[in-house]
């Protein structure tokens, strides 16, 4: 069930599921393949326009480690409307574990969040995958 208007994808990426893929790629996600929820994160953000579902997957990727959900997961839950302290903490909570992981992007959100925090360093050398960035339409807000 649609519940918003799907996103527009900025980019080459194609983001429809095939009939397969509608059938493997939950399985891959509940047994702790972030790539997999991430995956369904961007088809239901970006195709389907289901907001709840896309979040779920979002945030199983999260739990799963992967970088690229922390930050996305830790931006989405400041962006929404209203911020609550708690929602805020949450936030924070998974830019900080972003951070952690080398998400450069993290660390800056942190920086405008936490003017006056001081970052623990990151690993030397990490890098972060970049997560395919979905930009909403004119009159549609963020998911």
């Amino acid at each position: 069930m649609k519940t918003s208007t799907p996103l527009a994808v900025h980019g080459n990426q194609d983001l429809e599921l095939n009939t397969q893929e509608k059938i493997e790629l939950p399985e891959r996600a509940r047994h702790g393949d972030s790539k997999a929820s991430m995956r369904l994160f961007m088809y239901y953000a970006c195709v389907v326009g289901d907001r709840a579902t896309a979040l779920n997957w979002l945030r199983r990727a999260a739990d799963d480690g992967d970088a690229a959900a922390q930050f996305n997961l830790g931006v989405l839950l400041l962006d929404q409307e209203p911020v609550d302290a708690g929602r805020r903490e949450e936030a924070l909570q998974w830019l900080r574990r972003a951070a952690a992981s080398g998400n450069t992007s993290a660390e800056e959100r942190l920086r405008k969040e936490e003017p006056n925090q001081a970052l623990e360093p990151t690993p030397t050398g990490v890098t972060h995958r970049a997560a395919a960035r979905c930009a909403p339409p004119a009159g549609v807000a963020h998911l």
